[in-house]
């Protein structure tokens, strides 16, 4: 199951075939996701974050409100979260806090 070339010993690949032989789809994507993370998060630095949502009733802005909390809370270095609707959507505006923000970081 696991390529002759790849990156790993003979007894790692037999491991590897043995462990992921049993897997459902689901659990074959969910692992490749999971391991995808772990690679591509080791240095990149601080992070922005836009959370964008519609919402007639209020509840999508307290959820975004919550999200934006949560992920300051994680070292997001900019987060911010703004209604998702043609009048109102201020994309441009946002970009420019979080280069500024990102610049300031960096020195």
């Amino acid at each position: 199951m696991i390529p002759s070339n790849a990156p790993f010993s003979p007894e790692q690949s037999a491991s590897l075939s043995a462990l992921i032989s049993g897997f459902s789809p689901e659990q074959s994507s969910w692992l490749s996701g999971y391991l995808a993370g772990l690679g591509s998060s080791a240095s990149t630095g601080p992070v922005n974050l836009t959370v964008a949502y519609g919402t007639e009733s209020g509840n999508s802005e307290e959820l975004a409100a919550r999200t934006v909390k949560a992920a300051k809370g994680k070292g997001f270095l900019m987060v911010s979260a703004t209604p998702l609707t043609r009048s109102s959507y201020h994309a441009g505006d946002d970009f420019a806090k979080m280069q500024k923000a990102r610049q300031a970081a960096q020195g």
